[in-house]
């Protein structure tokens, strides 16, 4: 099945890390979630406090992607 640009939604880091939290409940808690994605817990407890920002390795398995987007105002 072929993506198209209307099939994505952007998401900040505060989505994503909503998602990964909806991820770790559904799969019994950090640490159930951490080893069956072969994530270091720690780095996980750390995105889900804020402390650090999802790796592309949480990313990848929420099944996201990254992308780059222009803001609106022009600025880079």
């Amino acid at each position: 099945m072929q993506t198209t640009r209307s099939d994505m939604r952007m998401l900040d880091d505060k989505a994503v890390v909503g998602l990964l939290r909806s991820a770790v409940d559904q799969a019994g808690g950090q640490s159930a979630w951490a080893r069956k994605e072969r994530i270091d817990r720690t780095l996980l407890n750390r995105v889900l406090r804020g402390r650090k920002q999802p790796t592309g390795k949480i990313i990848r398995a929420l099944k996201l992607c990254n992308a780059y987007a222009l803001r609106g105002d022009g600025a880079a």
